[in-house]
């Protein structure tokens, strides 16, 4: 059985790959305290003073899939759904609204 975070906590580690200069040197997950698991990634920088820190992302919601974890990208936050976004305009469709009605007589 795969290690499980619990809530409020993660796991980082060295990449297996960095395929080009602006791939993350670190990879692994952290799990919200909500219980949501999300993907992390992890650059060392250069600071000013000739020292290092670490920069951090969180990426998209980990989807189980057949036992592993599983998302199609990294990308930081996924973009917002046509609904969500006319939801916050006011202007949401009511749930079971079609867009053609075949009723209409003409």
């Amino acid at each position: 059985m795969a290690y499980e975070h619990r809530p409020g906590q993660g796991t980082l580690g060295k990449a297996k790959t960095k395929t080009k200069d602006t791939s993350p040197d670190l990879t692994g997950k952290i799990k919200l305290p909500d219980g949501k698991e999300y993907w992390l990634s992890g650059w060392i920088k250069k600071a000013g003073n000739g020292g290092e820190f670490y920069s951090l992302a969180i990426g998209q919601e980990v989807m189980p899939m057949g036992g592993n974890a599983y998302s199609a990208a990294h990308a930081p936050f996924p973009a917002q759904s046509e609904h969500d976004r006319a939801k916050s305009n006011g202007f949401a469709k009511a749930p079971g609204f079609d867009e053609i009605d075949s009723d209409i007589p003409f």
